[in-house]
């Protein structure tokens, strides 16, 4: 199944219900499409729908949402860390 597809499942299904997952991975399905496994995120409604349209197939949690909330959080201190590497002033010590 080409990626544009997914993204357009995607942007369509993005709060859908098990019905609506699972009629479209049914439709899917019928053109072809025929997974091992399937990666998808903690959406509720994906999930059940993945269970109701393959049952017995693995559906593996997504990695994307941790990776995203890191970089936020990278971005967050990367400043405050690159101050700290800085070389400081001089101290009281050593003008005296």
């Amino acid at each position: 199944m080409p990626s544009q597809l997914i993204a357009i499942f995607w942007r369509e299904l993005n709060t859908a219900s098990e019905d609506t997952w699972g009629y479209h991975l049914l439709e899917a399905s019928e053109q072809g499409l025929n997974p091992d496994y399937s990666i998808a995120d903690a959406a509720k409604g994906l999930r059940a729908g993945h269970n109701a349209a393959w049952p017995g197939k693995p559906c593996h949690g997504d990695v994307f949402h941790i990776l995203h909330q890191g970089e936020g959080e990278r971005k967050l201190f990367t400043p405050k860390s690159q101050r700290c590497n800085q070389p400081q002033g001089k101290t009281r010590s050593e003008d005296e």
